[in-house]
């Protein structure tokens, strides 16, 4: 109790004072506040969602280009397996899976002519059982440079090749978008 000079407590007359002041609007939070709250906590799933799907993408690519890197090396071994018997002068020219695989007419014997259309018939069925989306394959020989080009290709994208470029440019002539992805081995057996 608080005493004034000269005066009793009953003649001061004096009341406590209380600062706590009842405010009915900050009783909780706002609604506008529960919005906004919201708002962040939604924008921020989102961009959570968007980093699981770019991190799945890219690791669908990782198994595709690991993929490709395995089915050019199988065709790189059977080149050099090849090769060490004497034969190196381009008979796995023109392989593909696309088409029906012709020997080229030269120094072939007819067990030579067997084991590579059964090279031929072996890689074709393995591109086909491949997951690559709309994989194709082909070999190729330089005869200048006695190379054999390995090419895999796919659609990485999953929308339909549009061609068997191996760019991502559009083509003037037909405005299609080459869009497959390429893997390219050279080999000098």
């Amino acid at each position: 109790m608080i005493m004034v000079h000269d005066q009793a407590p009953e003649e001061a007359n004096i009341k406590p004072v209380r600062f706590v002041k009842k405010l009915k609007s900050q009783r909780g939070a706002s609604f506008i506040e529960v919005l906004v709250a919201l708002i962040i906590l939604v924008i921020g799933l989102l961009g959570l969602l968007s980093m699981q799907a770019n991190g799945l993408n890219s690791s669908q690519r990782a198994i595709f280009a690991a993929e490709a890197n395995f089915l050019a090396s199988d065709m790189t071994d059977r080149i050099l397996s090849y090769g060490i018997a004497g034969a190196d002068q381009g008979e796995f020219r023109g392989m593909s899976t696309r088409n029906a695989f012709a020997v080229q007419p030269g120094g072939v014997t007819a067990l030579e002519m067997q084991v590579l259309v059964q090279h031929a018939a072996d890689w074709t069925n393995i591109i086909g059982n491949a997951s690559l989306p709309s994989a194709d394959a082909e070999v190729n020989w330089n005869d200048l440079t006695n190379v054999y080009t390995v090419t895999i290709r796919w659609d990485e994208e999953r929308t339909g090749p549009a061609g068997r470029v191996c760019n991502r440019n559009r083509d003037a002539t037909t405005n299609n978008l080459d869009n497959l992805t390429c893997l390219n081995f050279q080999v000098t057996p």
